[in-house]
């Protein structure tokens, strides 16, 4: 497709326009806006607040919530194995009570070695995170975490599904006994 002399006129104007508009100190003038101006070499830097975000900081690494943020950061730029890698150490670090963090922390793990496609680690992760857990959090479990759960063991080769399975993921189990899998479906 070729561009019509108006056309590459509209971009060139629209481009000194930008031009005109991010260089301050510069006075626009007929002659200017016909050509221009000449760059000089200059030093450009940028606030300390701009070099990062912030939440890629962690200035304490004691804090578990600057950990936790961070990791987040990293998953939300793609950086899952890393992100992974972050939450499995706060898992390890910080205490709470009944291990709440510790679960929440290691099943935000699996699932960012889920989507990492980091299977072996994933399974690993899983397994950790069912040893970590009382049998009251593995009764409690909410839906997403019983669905990691249930992939973990999907992903370690289990032939039929937890009682935890939510029923999504009955049909996964091909394997399953008639009875459990319709159990599954009708929770």
């Amino acid at each position: 497709m070729k561009m019509t002399k108006d056309i590459a006129h509209q971009v060139m104007a629209g481009s000194l326009a930008l031009v005109l508009a991010l260089t301050p100190g510069c006075k626009s003038t007929p002659k200017q806006a016909e050509t221009p101006p000449l760059m000089e070499s200059q030093d450009v830097s940028f606030p300390k607040e701009m070099d990062f975000a912030r939440e890629l900081r962690v200035t304490d690494k004691n804090d578990p919530k600057q950990l936790v943020n961070f990791a987040l950061s990293l998953s939300q730029r793609g950086r899952h194995l890393q992100a992974a890698e972050f939450l499995n150490d706060a898992a390890d670090r910080f205490a709470s009570s009944e291990n709440e963090f510790g679960v929440a922390c290691r099943a935000a793990a699996a699932n960012e070695l889920l989507q990492a496609n980091d299977l072996p680690a994933f399974r690993e992760t899983v397994a950790r995170l069912r040893r970590e857990m009382n049998r009251y959090q593995l009764a409690g479990a909410d839906e997403s975490l019983a669905t990691v759960l249930s992939l973990g063991d999907l992903a370690a080769g289990a032939h039929h599904p937890s009682s935890l399975t939510p029923p999504q993921l009955g049909e996964l189990y091909p394997a399953a006994p008639a009875a459990a899998a319709g159990a599954a479906h009708n929770e």
